[in-house]
């Protein structure tokens, strides 16, 4: 059979139409609009220092051969300095939208929804960098595209005005780096606070130390130290706190009050348990540890569980590196509990019968015999890695009424909430 000419003609074109169709990418996404797509930061509203934006990112996409997409996403944002600039932090959250059906070729908008928060520790970098502003960015993509689309938000830092200072975090913590100290009695200890702020100006702060008395259930602290300082050209600082009381042992608060200007947030105080060096270890029971099982997985619903012992004032929990030769009769470290750094690092703890790494401790009241880690702690851990943990109970005093046995867990392969790298 002869096919006429103009026939022949349009069955060519519909068929390399179809070719060019079945051969083009199914879906694309054109454009990624963010609103607002410029934010100035309130900075110093949070304790914190970090700072609460609420994101709209409108997403086009277009498909060129059916089915169309059902949903759009992002897996994870970003935070850089400049357009060209470094990553500094980034975002692991996934966010995401339905696409509702559109017409074939028809660009279809559709808005997706981010409470996004960004770390004091993205706007302590930029600070140091002289960064005027950050840029928050995501990458977007449908489920049956090739092609994606890339917005941007640009988050401005707020200037003070001349003459005025703003702290807009302070990382409060004993030389070393740790957040709680155990020191025997007559030990040297110091405290020091980093300090990220704004502005340009005289400062005046006082250190501050409890007595071991209370009121209505609240610490009773007493000034110890006050300075004035200038601080000149917006950016970060470092401030080396007095020496502190270790002439009798007990448990101590430390903090760093602002007087003027005042901080818009309170400073978290940290702790040192003063321990007289005669303790003896050698007779003391066994801490009863209830939960996790040995070699659990490590999750951030992980709550950590032992048995109450009598008269005991404060527990103290420590992770430790899985290797540590941490054996039942081995020392309490008088060192470091916490490091406070950006990164996940171990701090060796100066107790010589001690040989292990100590990775993350906190201090719990010893009306509880349970607790669990902050997000702040789990940046300590490496995903996929053994640790050991155990307890340790001290009276009022300092001295030590019971320990545990050390017990195995791990880890998962990925972070958890709340735990991606923030420097």
């Amino acid at each position: 059979m002869r096919i006429p000419v103009s026939k022949a003609s349009r069955l060519v074109a519909a068929i390399s139409t179809l070719l060019l169709f079945t051969s083009a990418a199914p879906a694309d996404v054109t454009d990624v609009s963010p609103t607002p797509s410029t934010r100035t930061l309130p900075l110093g509203i949070d304790a914190s220092g970090s700072v609460p934006v609420s994101l709209r990112w409108d997403v086009t996409t277009i498909y060129s051969f059916p089915p169309a997409p059902s949903v759009v996403t992002s897996t994870a944002g970003r935070f850089r300095l400049g357009t060209r600039g470094p990553v500094i932090a980034t975002v692991s959250t996934q966010v995401m939208a339905s696409v509702p059906p559109f017409p074939f070729g028809v660009p279809e908008t559709v808005s997706v929804l981010e409470n996004l928060v960004v770390p004091a520790s993205v706007i302590s970098a930029a600070l140091e960098h002289n960064a005027p502003r950050i840029l928050y960015e995501r990458t977007f993509g449908d489920d049956r595209s090739i092609t994606t689309a890339t917005g941007t938000v640009s988050l401005h830092l707020l200037s003070s005005k001349s003459g005025e200072v703003e702290a807009l975090r302070v990382d409060l913590h004993f030389e070393g780096g740790a957040a709680l100290r155990v020191v025997q009695r007559g030990a040297t200890l110091r405290p020091v606070a980093d300090i990220a702020y704004q502005g340009a100006g005289r400062v005046e702060w006082v250190w501050e130390v409890t007595t071991g008395g209370s009121s209505a259930g609240e610490p009773i602290f007493r000034p110890l130290h006050r300075e004035r300082r200038r601080l000149d050209a917006a950016g970060r600082t470092r401030i080396r706190g007095p020496m502190l009381p270790t002439a009798m042992t007990g448990l101590r608060l430390v903090r760093l009050r602002f007087v003027d200007p005042r901080a818009r947030f309170t400073v978290e105080p940290i702790r040192y348990l003063v321990r007289d060096s005669g303790d003896d270890e050698s007779e003391t029971a066994d801490i009863e540890l209830l939960a996790p099982e040995p070699g659990a997985v490590l999750e951030a619903e992980t709550l950590f569980s032992w048995k109450e012992v009598p008269g005991a004032s404060v527990y103290v929990l420590q992770l430790l590196e899985r290797g540590s030769n941490v054996q039942a009769g081995s020392n309490l470290a008088s060192g470091d509990v916490e490091p406070i750094e950006s990164k996940p690092r171990t701090v060796l703890a100066t107790d010589p019968d001690w040989e292990g790494a100590l990775v993350v401790g906190l201090m719990i009241d010893g009306e509880t015999t349970r607790a669990s880690l902050e997000p702040s702690q789990w940046r300590h851990l490496l995903p996929g890695h053994g640790y050991r943990w155990r307890v340790t109970a001290l009276s009022a005093e300092g001295e030590l009424l019971s320990r545990s046995d050390s017990r195995p867990l791990r880890t998962g392969d990925a972070p958890t909430p709340d735990t991606a790298p923030s420097d």
